[in-house]
């Protein structure tokens, strides 16, 4: 039995409460993508592409703001990457 999915691509987007990217005192503790990034490779999906907003929450709503406009740009420009 095949069980692999049928399309290449995956996009997830998300958000946290915190910041856990290059840099932030929480660097390293993003559970989330790595697990996600395992099971889609294990279904056969090869290539993926995560946008993060954050932090949302616990940096102050400059923080979140920035975080969101820098999402929705990282958004905007990896659907212009798409073919349809």
């Amino acid at each position: 039995m095949d069980c692999t999915i049928q399309w290449p691509e995956f996009t997830g987007l998300g958000h946290a409460g915190g910041a856990y990217g290059s840099g932030y005192m929480f660097e390293g503790l993003d559970c989330l993508t790595p697990h996600v990034r395992a099971v889609l490779r294990f279904m056969g999906v090869s290539d993926m592409s995560f946008i993060a907003a954050r932090p949302m929450m616990f940096a102050g709503a400059d923080a979140a703001t920035s975080a969101l406009d820098a999402a929705k740009a990282a958004a905007a420009a990896l659907a212009e990457t798409w073919s349809v």
